[in-house]
């Protein structure tokens, strides 16, 4: 058997990906039909009477009933919700930082934020002007104070009109946070 790999490779370099060659789904779906014969005398009648009556249900199911024997449901409001009970952990330090640095780069009201910071610090340290991983390395560690600073400063201000999202987010997240097991996504199953 370990002789194998070096045959599947040749196969794939002659043939092409497997995926077009492969012949699991139609030796299935055999399967499917050798099922629904009956008598072994006259198994094509058989097969195609059950595939005709098996069509015949799902349609008359879709016209009558108004709904969907197989596939994905169409339903507009659908809940996402935790499976379990939340555990809740404390983040702090390096990890946190990470987090609320990532939300931050995210979110497009903080981009002039940015640029500003960047600013800043090529002012504050001239020798480091030309060194960018210097520079952002600096930034990823001072830009998540530096803002809540500046826009602290400016609320102070008279008349600012600074958006309630940056408010929000420029002012460190709780360090308590809530963790699920499992998560039901779209009315599915758990991931």
């Amino acid at each position: 058997m370990v002789h194998l790999t070096v045959h599947l490779v040749r196969e794939v370099e002659l043939c092409g990906p497997i995926c077009f060659r492969w012949m699991y789904p139609f030796e299935r779906y055999m399967k499917v039909c050798k099922g629904y014969v009956r008598s072994k005398r006259h198994p094509e009648g058989c097969i195609v009477e059950c595939y005709i009556a098996e069509e015949a249900i799902e349609f008359l199911a879709e016209l009558l009933l108004d709904d969907k024997t197989v596939g994905i449901p169409k339903e507009k409001y659908i809940v996402d919700k935790p499976t379990s009970g939340a555990t809740v952990e404390s983040v702090y330090g390096k990890e946190f930082q990470q987090a609320h640095l990532c939300v931050l780069q995210n979110t497009d009201e903080f981009r002039s934020y940015f640029l500003e910071h960047m600013e800043h610090l090529k002012r504050e340290f001239p020798k480091y002007k030309k060194n960018k991983k210097w520079l952002l390395d600096k930034q990823n560690m001072t830009f998540g104070q530096w803002v809540k600073e500046r826009v602290e400063s400016q609320l102070a201000e008279p008349g600012c009109d600074i958006p309630e999202i940056v408010r929000w987010i420029a002012d460190k997240p709780s360090n308590e946070v809530p963790k699920f097991s499992g998560y039901q996504i779209g009315g599915g199953g758990a991931i």
